[in-house]
């Protein structure tokens, strides 16, 4: 339980620090705003661990995210090559059902049921950055809770990113946070490669150590792997779309898999 308590000092004080620090590998590369919907859902067991006997859930949800980029000047939009600062803002909603399967410890202080139950969870992402040739930054905080959740608890969390290549041909992504609609509610300290073959194509593989239940953890750390794949095409100049695949063990024989459909909207 000290273990515990210190984590969750360590995240406050990192999301202080991630707020008020300069530190985006998604900005965009044109001074301009963007808009970008996506809509993903799982579904799998999940293992929710503990120092007595853990919980097991049979697990469904499905989200609707929203995240808006704004350049923080107008100048120099007519330059495809330019570079900015912008800022960010981003929305999460998700509703979560879940079914006891295994009804170990954390499990026993909520109303025993036989069927789905169902909760909402919401996330926010607010933050800045800027995006140079070979360089890129993030930096922010996030925030998600869930309402009358059985296992997802109030979570503030830095939301910092770092990009390095270049965004025509490869780049790589260290953050801390979250990188889609869905790691709002799951973030977590990730790694990405992201490859261009083609122009307006790209294709990315995000790997990392995430929240997957929304929560730290009450008498353990509560912490899992979070493989993603993502492609991603601009259909425009100022349309795009993307689909990925995501994969969450929370055990050994325990995981969620989860899709996600993206469109983006230049304005």
């Amino acid at each position: 339980m000290n273990r515990l308590l210190r984590v969750r000092r360590v995240l406050w004080g990192a999301a202080f620090v991630g707020l008020t620090s300069a530190a985006s590998a998604a900005a965009p590369s044109a001074q301009r705003g963007n808009l970008a919907t996506t809509v993903y859902g799982g579904a799998g067991d999940t293992k929710v661990p503990s120092n007595e006997v853990e919980d097991i859930y049979d697990e469904r949800h499905f989200g609707l995210g929203v995240l808006a980029s704004f350049p923080a000047s107008q100048a120099g939009t007519e330059a495809p090559e330019s570079r900015g600062f912008i800022w960010q803002l981003g929305l999460t909603a998700e509703r979560r059902s879940l079914r006891v399967v295994l009804c170990g410890y954390d499990c026993q202080s909520h109303p025993p049921t036989s069927g789905f139950v169902s909760e909402g969870d919401l996330g926010v992402r607010a933050g800045a950055g800027a995006d140079w040739s070979v360089f890129g930054f993030r930096a922010g905080l996030l925030f998600a809770g869930g309402i009358h959740a059985r296992v997802a608890e109030s979570l503030p969390f830095p939301d910092v990113a770092l990009r390095l290549g270049t965004r025509e041909l490869l780049f790589v992504t260290l953050g801390l946070g979250a990188y889609d609609a869905s790691t709002s509610l799951r973030p977590g300290l990730y790694a990405g490669l992201s490859v261009a073959p083609t122009k307006g194509f790209v294709g990315s593989i995000h790997y990392g150590l995430h929240f997957n239940n929304g929560s730290t953890g009450r008498t353990v750390i509560d912490l899992g792997t979070r493989l993603d794949f993502a492609l991603d095409y601009a259909l425009s100049p100022k349309l795009s779309a993307g689909l990925g695949i995501a994969l969450l063990p929370t055990g050994q024989a325990q995981s969620v898999t989860e899709g996600r459909a993206t469109i983006g909207v230049g304005f």
